[in-house]
């Protein structure tokens, strides 16, 4: 992927900087999905721009898509700027947020920008600059970029199913302005993870979530026939357990999109009798640093107790967290619990709260 610019006009990068300044979560959030990404590295490359892997975001033409990006800014004096541009329609580096004598950081800059028309694949590419922003080159100057491909569907996807096993071969971005084949099935994967192994995708007949914000998450996956897959799924149980969303096209090609949430492997439950299933089960601590307020969509049930607490059930929203304020009718509902079930061909959501 090219630069908007070239980083070179910006002075050169001549050593790594070693404070602790770096870009250290983006969170991009619309009303059909929501992408916490993990991009915190520990320096800067003393090259240029850190070229980040690019990280697929599910759009559609007409979203309003919300941005946020914290900047990890230790003790730094310098100025610091989060800028942005996009390899279609938007303006090359245009400064959203500078920071002077950022000791005691980090900070969040948030920003909304809504989708373009038409459907295919667009680049944004997220900047953090530490310096003088190109005024004069007397100094060393460091930067780092966070790419992120916009995937624009032709239509949303209005199925669900739960993948099949297999060792996936990676998450595959589109190139800038290219023709996608349209959506026809929206889909959810277990990947387990373990140092040393590739990842590995198992099949699950049942996924089950329990989030909170702070306490702890519960995460669990029931495997069917779980001997057909003894070796592989034994060799990473001192691993984690992640769960993607992700779409099928027409054409048949899977495409993970974003992680919903990762958990340690801490407790396996067989029951090799009539079932013949594997629960695989665990928990994770985090915090909503960026809550938001999403509309619930194909509400089933609405249920308000004496002491004026909610509980609504409604399709999946995969970008709905605790901590977020769920619009249902005009009413704002602070969630502190967000229970997920997804099966093959159903996937919904309760929300707790008041």
């Amino acid at each position: 992927m090219s630069y908007p610019v070239d980083p070179s006009g910006y002075c050169a990068f001549s050593a790594d900087w070693p404070e602790d300044d770096w870009i250290s979560a983006v969170r991009v959030v619309n009303q059909r999905a929501e992408v916490l990404l993990d991009v915190s590295w520990g320096s800067y490359a003393p090259t240029g721009y850190r070229d980040a892997t690019a990280h697929i975001i599910e759009a559609a033409p007409g979203d309003v898509l919300t941005i946020s990006v914290t900047v990890e800014a230790g003790s730094s004096s310098w100025d610091q700027f989060l800028s942005w541009g996009h390899a279609i329609d938007l303006p090359e580096l245009t400064k959203v947020a500078d920071l002077y004598g950022g000791a005691g950081c980090p900070w969040t800059h948030t920003f909304d920008w809504t989708v373009p028309a038409g459907s295919g694949a667009y680049l944004i590419s997220l900047w953090e600059h530490y310096g003088d922003y190109g005024e004069g080159c007397g100094v060393t100057e460091y930067g780092e970029r966070v790419d992120l491909t916009l995937f624009l569907p032709e239509t949303v996807p209005p199925a669900v199913g739960v993948g099949n096993a297999h060792a996936p071969t990676g998450i595959a971005a589109y190139p800038a302005a290219v023709t996608v084949p349209r959506v026809v099935q929206r889909i959810y994967a277990v990947i387990l993870s373990a140092d040393g192994l590739e990842d590995f995708e198992v099949p699950a007949s049942l996924i089950t979530l329990r989030l909170r914000d702070t306490d702890a998450s519960y995460v669990s996956a029931v495997i069917p026939d779980p001997t057909r897959w003894t070796d592989e799924i034994m060799a990473r149980k001192d691993g984690t357990m992640h769960i993607w969303s992700g779409v099928i096209d027409e054409a048949g090609a899977r495409t993970l999109m974003a992680e919903m949430i990762y958990c340690n492997v801490q407790n396996f439950y067989f029951n090799l009798g009539a079932g013949n299933v594997l629960t695989i089960a665990g928990t994770r601590y985090r915090t909503n640093s960026a809550p938001t307020v999403r509309r619930l969509d194909h509400v089933s049930h609405v249920e308000r107790d004496e002491a004026g607490r909610y509980t609504v059930t409604a399709a999946l929203d995969p970008g709905l967290l605790p901590g977020d304020t769920a619009m249902i009718e005009g009413a704002g509902i602070l969630a502190d619990l967000v229970r997920v079930t997804i099966r093959h061909n159903h996937a919904e959501m309760t929300v707790e709260g008041e």
